[in-house]
């Protein structure tokens, strides 16, 4: 309390020194003093305003929550859903051959080595969901135990339970370019801009990042929670549309 009037906030008596010490001096006054960018100080004076900008983004998060769980289960089950429609089976290896991109999926006119480059993506995805099966059999997931004891292929579906937010949104990356507009029609989402429909996967990452912000607690009312927001990594207007 003493170096925060040492820093120019009025701070006092013992409501004040429970709220410091129940939400912590790094985390609320080092969290909550900049907005985005810590170069973007506050003009804060008082704690007690701190600590209403504090109740505010609890507030946000609170309300926000039940949105992002019903996101990431909504687009998980579509994007289920309309993969085993495209490819007809729930076969995870018919998924492999005819949902994932590759060189020869692609047009005649592309150059050899984007062919290539589509190939070595789909290898690199074939092999990270096998790894990810034998991960989750190794720690008897009940789901992968009872195909795989069996000697059964796990189905689609079953892929799709073990997958993380965040894995989905690598997979779906690798995804053909008429399954991900596919897709982004089912989920309701704006094609005008985005020929190729990647919005889809920038979208999964957005909704990823905020519901971990908001599961740990972190600021979000300044949107700092959003990952890589600066250049073509994660473009502007995937971040202004959700």
């Amino acid at each position: 309390m003493k170096h925060l009037r040492e820093n120019g906030i009025e701070i006092s008596g013992s409501t004040e020194k429970r709220n410091l010490r129940n939400l912590g001096y790094y985390h609320l006054y080092k969290g909550y003093r900049f907005y985005g960018e810590s170069r973007n100080k506050l003009p804060f004076n008082d704690f007690e305003k701190i600590r209403r900008t504090y109740e505010y983004d609890m507030e946000l998060k609170s309300m926000l929550y039940r949105w992002t769980i019903f996101l990431e289960t909504a687009f998980k089950n579509i994007i289920l859903q309309t993969t085993i429609e495209y490819i007809n089976s729930e076969s995870v290896r018919d998924f492999y051959d005819q949902a994932l991109e590759c060189g020869s999926s692609l047009p005649a006119y592309y150059k050899d080595d984007i062919k290539k480059k589509a190939t070595s993506k789909k290898l690199r995805q074939i092999k990270f969901l096998q790894n990810k099966i034998s991960e989750n059999y190794n720690h008897d997931n009940s789901i992968i135990l009872h195909y795989y004891d069996r000697n059964e292929e796990v189905p689609i579906w079953g892929l799709f339970e073990i997958l993380t937010f965040g894995d989905l949104g690598h997979l779906v990356d690798g995804l053909k370019r008429d399954l991900r507009i596919t897709i982004s029609k089912n989920l309701g989402l704006k094609l005008n801009d985005d020929r190729n429909a990647k919005n889809l996967q920038h979208f999964i990452f957005l909704i990823k990042d905020l519901r971990n912000a908001i599961a740990h607690d972190n600021v979000i009312y300044d949107g700092r929670f959003i990952k890589n927001g600066q250049g073509n990594s994660l473009p502007q207007r995937s971040i202004k549309y959700l």
